[in-house]
């Protein structure tokens, strides 16, 4: 954790101690895997350690811990070229939900992880090369919203075509 400095006792017209405190918070709460949060936070020490204002600190730590979730999010295209350089059988598949017609709606599937076989990886690398599907890699197990999900997943979204989540077999990921 941040260690407090006696910067933090100086007078505060623009409350830097608590905006210092709500991103910490946030750093905490954050849909980043714990080692990077770990790794934000001891920056933030260290930062404080030598001599950075609270402004600067605070600043930095919210800087890296968009970068932190943005970086959480694939690229299509890197999507795509793990997909192609690894076997299907290598996968676990399992749809979250699909966009149907019938009832003008999304309906949520209750499937369980399954094998992927060649023609579903094939058909999600052409999904994902004509749609503008949004990858997340999932390396806690809870989601953004706070739902329960399985661990280094990657789930690939679109609310109005379909959700998947897929994970490697052995849970190794290697970008």
């Amino acid at each position: 954790m941040l260690t407090w400095s006696a910067e933090l006792d100086r007078v505060d017209i623009h409350n830097y101690k608590r905006r210092l405190e709500l991103t910490i918070r946030n750093v905490n709460e954050a849909s980043t895997c714990d080692e990077n949060k770990r790794l934000i936070l001891k920056f933030g020490d260290h930062c404080l350690a030598e001599g950075l204002s609270l402004a600067r600190v605070e600043h930095l730590l919210r800087l890296l811990k968009v970068l932190a979730e943005m970086l959480a999010k694939a690229s299509r295209r890197k999507m795509i070229s793990i997909l192609e350089h690894t076997e299907p059988e290598d996968w676990l598949f399992r749809s979250v939900g699909h966009f149907d017609g019938q009832v003008d709606g999304w309906v949520y599937d209750r499937e369980g992880w399954r094998e992927a076989t060649p023609e579903l990886i094939n058909w999600i690398i052409r999904q994902l090369r004509q749609f503008d599907y949004t990858i997340y890699y999932l390396a806690k197990d809870r989601d953004g919203c706070g739902n329960k999900v399985e661990p280094n997943t990657f789930e690939i979204f679109d609310i109005a075509i379909h959700s998947l989540r897929l994970k490697p077999k052995d849970g190794i990921i290697c970008f």
